[in-house]
C-alpha cells in the first residue's frame, strides 16, 4: 500500500479539549487552502491534482459544501466583504484572474483577466478605501508589483512596480494602513548567505512603500540567523508583525514585532533551532489580545500585553506532517487544516480538541524577576531543566542546564533579551532587561 498525504481538519477550542474524532472522509488527493471566516462559516478552496473548488465549511458541523467548480485553475488568495467573496487564481502559464462570488445569489463572475504585463500569480489581500489591494509575483515588465482595483474589476492601477531585486522582489504578502504598504519580499533586499555547499544566496526582506512620497524603504533585512524568506505580515494596534519562513542554512521560522512609526524591530517568537524543519509562518491572526500563528508543525500564540508566547499544539508529537491553513471562529475556536503522512488511500476531516489549553496565566506561573536585573535572574518555578537566553535577533547567547531557581546574567551586555524554556512539551519565551 503506497504512502499518501492525508488532509485533516484539526479543531482546537480555547475553552476545552478532547480526542481526535473523524468527522468526514475523502478519497483521492484533496487538500484545503486559504480559508477565511464569515458569518459562522469558513470559505476557501478544496484542491486535487485535477480539480479546484470554492467551498464552504460550516464551523459547527464541519461539513463541506461546494459553492462552485473552478477546475483548471490554481487558487491564490481569498477575502470576503459585504457578503461577496473576492478570490484570485492562476491559469495557463500563471496568468492571473480575479473572480467574485455573490453569497446572496450564488453567482460567480469573472472580474478581470490580467495580461502578462499586468501580473502573474496574482493575490488580493485587503479591501480599503473602496478598492482591493493586491500584488503580483512577477510580470513581463517587472519583478513584482503592488496594485489596486475596484471591486467591480475596473480601474486597475499598479501602485508600485519593482524594476529589479536590489530592494526586494516577488511579494508574497502585504498589509495596508494609513499611507503605507508593508510588503514581504521573498527575494532581495536582505543579507546574502551561503548554503552548506558554499553557494551564495540572497535573503528576502520586509519593505515599506510610502504612498504619499512614492518611495520604498527596507525596514527589516533577512539573513541566515534571522530568517531568509519573509512569508507573512500583519498590522495590528500600531505594530507590524513580520514572519520569516526560514529556509537559510541556519535559520528556522522567526516572528518579529516592528514599530509602525520608528520601524525598530524585536524578535518575539523563535522556532526550535535544533529542528531546521520547523519553518513558519503561514498566517497570523489577531484575536482577543493575542496574535495567533501557524508554522509548519504547530500553532502558537503571542500575548500582546504580557509579551509572552507559547506553542499551543505541536503537530510533530502526533506525527503530523505540515499545516496548510489557520482559522479562528468568532467564538474563539481554532481550526487548522493539516497534512498527515499515513498508509491509507482515504483522507479524513477530523476534529481535535486538546486536553487543558495552556493560557497566559499558566505561562506567567513561571515568573522571572527582578526585571530589569543587573546580575541575577530568579525563576519562580524550580522544575525547569533547560533554558536558553537569546538576543532579539534570535542568536543563542547562553544555554543553562538545570537552572534551579536563578540564572547568573552578570556577563551579559546591557540590553533586552529573551528567556526561552519548555514546560510540558510547550515552548515559552519571556523578555527581560539586563542593566549594568
Amino acid at each position: 500500500m503506497r504512502t499518501l498525504l492525508i488532509t485533516t481538519l484539526i479543531f482546537l477550542s480555547l475553552q476545552s479539549f478532547s480526542q481526535i474524532s473523524l468527522r468526514q472522509s475523502f478519497s483521492g488527493d484533496n487538500y484545503f487552502q486559504d480559508f477565511v471566516e464569515h458569518d459562522g462559516a469558513f470559505y476557501g478552496f478544496k484542491v486535487t491534482a485535477s480539480t479546484s473548488e470554492l467551498v464552504k465549511i460550516f464551523s459547527e458541523e464541519l461539513q463541506v459544501q461546494t459553492l462552485t467548480d473552478i477546475s483548471g485553475t490554481h487558487p491564490e488568495s481569498i477575502l470576503i466583504s459585504d457578503n461577496k467573496i473576492f478570490f484570485t487564481v492562476s491559469i495557463n502559464t500563471w496568468q492571473g484572474r480575479l473572480y467574485s462570488y455573490d453569497l446572496s445569489s450564488s453567482s460567480l463572475s469573472t472580474l478581470k483577466d490580467f495580461s502578462s504585463s499586468e501580473g502573474q500569480i496574482v493575490s488580493v489581500k485587503q479591501l480599503k478605501d473602496g478598492v482591493l489591494w493586491g500584488f503580483s509575483w512577477t510580470s513581463s515588465e517587472d519583478e513584482g508589483s503592488i496594485f489596486t482595483i475596484k471591486p467591480d474589476g475596473t480601474e486597475f492601477q499598479k501602485i508600485y512596480s519593482v524594476p529589479n531585486s536590489d530592494n526586494g522582489s516577488t511579494p508574497v504578502d502585504i498589509t495596508v494602513f494609513d499611507d503605507k504598504v508593508i510588503i514581504a519580499w521573498i527575494n532581495g533586499g536582505g543579507i546574502p548567505y551561503q548554503d552548506s555547499f558554499g553557494d551564495s544566496y540572497t535573503s528576502g526582506s520586509f519593505g515599506m512603500y510610502d504612498l504619499e512620497t512614492q518611495t520604498h524603504t527596507t525596514i527589516l533585512q533577512g539573513e541566515d540567523l534571522k530568517g531568509t524568506s519573509p512569508y507573512t505580515v500583519l498590522h495590528h494596534n500600531d505594530v507590524i508583525y513580520a514572519g520569516f519562513e526560514g529556509a537559510g542554512n541556519s535559520s528556522t521560522g522567526k516572528l518579529y514585532a516592528i514599530d509602525s512609526e520608528t520601524f525598530e524591530s524585536e524578535l518575539i517568537y523563535d522556532l526550535d533551532k535544533n529542528d531546521l524543519a520547523r519553518k513558519g509562518f503561514d498566517r497570523l491572526i489577531p484575536h482577543n489580545g493575542y496574535i495567533y500563528g501557524i508554522e509548519r508543525f504547530g500553532i502558537f500564540r503571542y500575548h500582546i500585553e504580557d509579551q509572552t508566547s507559547e506553542l499551543l499544539f505541536d503537530f510533530k508529537i502526533e506525527n503530523y506532517e505540515s499545516n496548510s491553513a489557520l482559522l479562528i471562529s468568532s467564538e474563539g475556536d481554532i481550526y487548522s487544516f493539516i497534512n498527515i503522512l499515513f498508509n491509507s488511500e482515504t483522507r479524513f476531516l477530523a476534529e481535535f480538541i486538546t486536553p487543558s489549553p495552556l493560557s497566559v496565566d499558566r505561562a506567567s506561573a513561571f515568573r522571572i524577576f527582578p526585571n530589569p536585573t543587573s546580575n541575577e535572574l530568579k525563576i519562580q518555578d524550580s522544575g525547569l531543566n533547560y533554558v536558553e537566553i537569546l538576543d532579539l535577533n534570535g542568536r543563542i547567547i547562553k544555554s543553562i542546564k538545570d537552572p534551579k531557581n536563578s540564572i547568573d546574567v552578570t556577563s551579559l551586555e546591557e540590553g533586552v533579551y529573551l528567556l526561552k524554556f519548555r514546560v510540558d512539551d510547550q515552548v515559552y519565551t519571556q523578555k527581560f532587561v539586563k542593566r549594568q
